[in-house]
């Protein structure tokens, strides 16, 4: 992009656009795309009824066989 040899002039139309692509994807990559899914996820969150949710299975009594694990 800084160059001034020849054919510069054709490569640093190719090169502003690839570079500036670079680090737009880069952002939106790192930093936009996660945050839309964390807003995302906690709506369907508390949109979610109760009942959807997976029943908690009770703790188990006593103590846990030895050869069990």
């Amino acid at each position: 992009m800084i160059d001034t040899g020849v054919g510069s002039d054709v490569v640093r139309c190719v090169a502003a656009p690839l570079w500036g692509g670079l680090i737009s994807l880069t952002i939106l990559t790192l930093a936009v795309i996660p945050a839309f899914y964390v807003i995302w996820r906690g709506w369907e969150l508390r949109r979610a009824p109760a009942d959807d949710q997976p029943p908690v299975p009770p703790p188990a009594e006593g103590p846990i066989p030895a050869g069990s694990r």
